[in-house]
């Protein structure tokens, strides 16, 4: 696997944040560029913004380069970056453009609007007041994603320019003054993680503080702690303790912190013994965070002995506790599919989990279950059901009228405002995939090294 799906390996990355988009393009199809501009279009007519203007453009753009290459990318996407007001949707288009134009290799006659437009944004989101652990949790992701983005791009001038390097400092303040130790802490983790990719280590440490160490410390008190927190829809008791924990050690293979597995007791056994005890529903999905963080690890084989055996025992457990009509069944599904493609054993998943799948699709978007967890949101749905389209060998989504499903999404101003860039990160995620099968990774992600190579971990 590339490096890039070793540290962003789940639907958590690329779809709440953006993060590693296009993972195992399969080449270009017709059939699915039809459905994709159609879904892209529905979408355009039902909610008219200009984030997904933006969106629907870029989308076209990576499919018209996929079906026969074009020389440079329009003029008119960064055109549209100027008319944006809202700098969220210009700092989230900014970065979404620079990643997708290299993934697909796809030039611009000059970069040079882009690095001004990608340098105003790291501007406006470090002096934008915050007063909610909301607020600071994603303008710290922002500005992760906009420092992932440039390294991508390898503009190592602007990545060392003081404006980044007061950025970097105010996303860990940002971290840092999140409250709720569940955001807190992955915040930290994802910023540890980003830092490492590309090349700012020496932002982990400063001030007499060891950040990586830091983020053990605050896993340690999680677990010494055992605090409840009421369910969110999808996580719920050990959950709170074992995602963070998850992020975190994904991180340590990013930056070559192997040492902090062993601060404070031994973190590899501690979260093998927190996956076995989850519930059916956690494990279908917090299994995929394990897998990433064994194989960022480089210990996946250590753990994981047999995988199909591992795939069918949490397939199994899940199925018999569902009755397939709860509103974060199509999440547990999809997670299963992309774990199942990721070990390479997609033959095993059985018809119930595209037909629960399926049944979402058509009983839960235009219901009011998103009332009560907003992860039973119509956006969230298509836009999960969108990651698994041609998942491994099989297409996922078949007989899933997803063009029509738009239509019936929720028109909730609170859930458009939240949910709408879900649905566009997965379209442009969509639409990379259409790359052919051996594009070759970003200079940043092939100079990424992951995981133990002495293999003292085993």
């Amino acid at each position: 696997m590339l490096p890039e799906s070793e540290i962003f390996g789940t639907p958590w990355h690329w779809l709440a944040h953006g993060l590693g988009l296009g993972q195992n393009p399969h080449g270009y199809d017709e059939t699915r560029a039809i459905r994709l501009r159609s879904i892209s279009s529905r979408v355009k007519q039902r909610f008219e913004t200009d984030a997904h203007h933006f969106v629907d453009e870029l989308v076209r753009t990576i499919i018209s380069h996929c079906e026969a290459p074009l020389a440079v990318a329009p003029s008119s996407l960064i055109e549209q970056l100027a008319g944006f007001q809202d700098p969220h949707d210009h700092a989230r288009a900014c970065a979404l453009l620079i990643d997708s134009l290299v993934k697909a290799e796809l030039p611009l006659a000059n970069d040079t609007t882009l690095q001004e437009h990608w340098m105003r944004a790291l501007q406006r989101i470090t002096t934008l007041p915050t007063i909610s652990d909301a607020e600071r949790y994603r303008n710290m992701h922002l500005l992760v994603s906009l420092f992932l983005a440039a390294g991508q791009a390898s503009w190592n001038n602007a990545l060392a320019s003081p404006t980044t390097k007061r950025a970097y400092k105010t996303a860990w303040a940002l971290a840092d003054s999140i409250e709720q130790p569940f955001y807190r802490i992955r915040a930290a983790a994802i910023l540890t993680t980003v830092l490492g990719m590309i090349g700012e280590e020496h932002m982990l440490r400063g001030d007499g503080r060891d950040r990586v160490a830091d983020l053990v410390d605050l896993n340690a008190a999680e677990f010494q702690q055992l605090r409840s927190y009421p369910s969110d829809g999808v996580h719920s008791g050990r959950d709170f303790q074992l995602f963070p924990l998850l992020l975190t050690l994904t991180s340590f293979g990013a930056v070559n912190r192997y040492d902090c597995l062993r601060r404070h007791g031994d973190w590899l056994s501690r979260a093998a013994d927190e996956v076995r005890a989850l519930t059916p529903a956690s494990r279908a999905s917090q299994s995929l965070f394990w897998v990433s963080a064994l194989r960022s690890l480089g210990v996946f084989s250590a753990y994981v002995r047999d995988p199909p055996s591992f795939l069918l025992g949490i397939i199994d457990g899940y199925l018999q506790d569902t009755n397939g009509r709860r509103g974060d069944d199509y999440l547990r599904c999809t997670y299963l599919i992309h774990l199942a493609r990721q070990l390479g054993c997609t033959d095993l998943v059985p018809q119930r989990i595209r037909q629960i799948l399926a049944d979402s699709v058509i009983n839960v978007i235009g219901s009011d279950l998103y009332r009560n967890n907003s992860y039973a949101s119509g956006f969230m749905i298509i836009a999960y059901a969108l990651s698994v389209m041609n998942a491994g060998q099989r297409n996922w989504t078949d007989n899933i009228d997803l063009e029509e499903a738009v239509f019936r999404i929720e028109d909730d101003p609170r859930m458009v405002a939240a949910q709408l860039p879900r649905l566009g990160f997965s379209l442009v995620d969509a639409a990379l995939r259409l790359r052919r099968p051996k594009s070759q990774d970003t200079p940043l992600s092939k100079a990424a090294t992951l995981g133990n190579s002495r293999g003292d971990l085993q």
